[in-house]
């Protein structure tokens, strides 16, 4: 009886822990080359640039590149939850029907945040989204922080 107790107290603690630790909440930035974004932005617009919701930028009208992270990617289904996407398959039927009804360019898929970053250092009007860890190798105002 002892031995189940203690089984069951064990079992008890893991599933706790284990439930803390998928709580645990990575922190992102948009980053982005010469878009006229604000360096704070609501999750809400943050979705609504990843689901298509614009083909230029506002402010600078220059056309929005998509980067999202490849399968390869190591955080790929966090990144595409703050994307506002369920799940990873998800977001790859989204922007396959965006591309083959001509609503946007195809995106551009990319295996890490470094490939992302230096990817949009090089085009004007890119944007995607990498760990908050990485803000050290950004210019102040190519990235904008993401508020719930």
């Amino acid at each position: 009886m002892q031995l189940k107790l203690t089984i069951l107290v064990a079992f008890f603690l893991m599933a706790v822990q284990l439930a803390s630790a998928q709580q645990t909440v990575t922190a992102y930035l948009l980053v982005h080359n010469n878009s006229g974004l604000a360096s704070s932005l609501q999750q809400k617009e943050i979705e609504k640039i990843f689901q298509g919701k614009y083909s230029r930028w506002p402010k600078t009208q220059k056309q929005v590149i998509i980067l999202l992270p490849s399968s390869k990617h190591p955080t790929a289904v966090a990144i595409t939850k703050q994307m506002g996407f369920g799940t990873f398959k998800e977001m790859q039927k989204f922007w396959l029907s965006m591309v083959f009804q001509g609503r946007f360019s195809a995106p551009v898929f990319l295996d890490s945040d470094q490939e992302i970053i230096d990817y949009i250092s090089r085009n004007t009007g890119a944007v995607g989204i990498v760990s908050a860890d990485l803000i050290q190798l950004l210019k102040k105002d190519s990235y904008s922080q993401i508020t719930d």
